[in-house]
């Protein structure tokens, strides 16, 4: 396999994106009023990504929509999948970053790299060439493969990043070979020039401690599978396997085919 990175030029417009809750939220593990007995149809966003659940608030975890369902680690303990993906066409969130239907990327990535392409290398290229904050969302293959999953719901008033212990009991997973449909979000807050959309972006990006620092700010989850996919729809066929947090750190990709889409803004979906 010869190693090559094409980041072909679509639409030249970036994208208003939305957010349905905060990360800020989150991480403080509180829920919007508004959102409080709210339910959401997966149908309506094309793709999204942060915490949810087709269940119920009790069983929020890392989440991720796409083929026009919301994949999530179910959190609540008392549940039989409890620890496992679960999905739905509908779900509630206190925090998820969307993107709307029939919004065009702006720019087709693909990559491979025989050896592996640190994550923040892939991220990094983009970022030069598009020089915008960007989301991205597609299939990845890894050479190595480091993420994790909050195992309790942040909806009962606890920080995550000062109770790591609740959230996370379990060591972080440290993979070889792996595949799946990747979301995520990327930006440059020393950008001053992307001063006004950097700051609507912390609705969805956050320094978290429990990551080695990077000059570009990143937040990605990722639905693994367990087989190649010819479409997003597919993913939905029994394939899908996990939900987790995908960590820059010690993840190195071999292929990658994204959509990349420019963010011109972020704006609350509720108003």
């Amino acid at each position: 396999m010869n190693d090559y990175f094409y980041l072909d030029s679509l639409n030249p417009s970036g994208i208003k994106a939305f957010h349905i809750g905060s990360v800020v939220d989150v991480i403080e593990g509180s829920v919007d009023l508004r959102l409080k007995g709210r339910r959401f149809s997966a149908q309506k966003f094309q793709y999204g990504f942060e915490v949810g659940s087709s269940l119920n608030f009790d069983a929020m975890g890392e989440a991720l929509l796409v083929g026009d369902k919301l994949f999530s680690t179910c959190t609540d303990p008392k549940h039989e999948r409890y620890g496992q993906l679960v999905s739905g066409d509908e779900f509630v969130t206190n925090g998820l970053f969307v993107i709307s239907l029939n919004t065009a990327p702006s720019f087709q990535l693909k990559m491979a790299s025989k050896n592996g392409l640190p994550l923040e290398q892939v991220y990094r290229q983009i970022y030069q060439k598009v020089a915008k904050p960007f989301a991205f969302c597609g299939w990845m293959k890894f050479a190595s493969f480091h993420a994790t999953f909050i195992e309790q719901s942040p909806t009962k008033g606890k920080n995550i990043f000062d109770n790591r212990g609740f959230y996370y009991s379990r060591p972080p997973m440290l993979r070889g070979k792996e595949y799946g449909f990747a979301m995520g979000v990327v930006a440059d807050f020393n950008d001053t020039v992307m001063r006004d959309v950097n700051a609507s972006l912390q609705t969805v990006l956050y320094h978290n401690p429990f990551e080695k620092s990077n000059q570009l700010s990143s937040h990605a989850h990722i639905v693994t599978l367990d087989t190649s996919c010819e479409t997003e729809s597919a993913i939905s066929g029994g394939h899908a396997r996990e939900c987790l947090h995908l960590f820059c750190e010690q993840s190195a990709v071999t292929q990658a085919d994204l959509k990349i889409f420019t963010i011109e803004s972020v704006e609350d979906y509720l108003e």
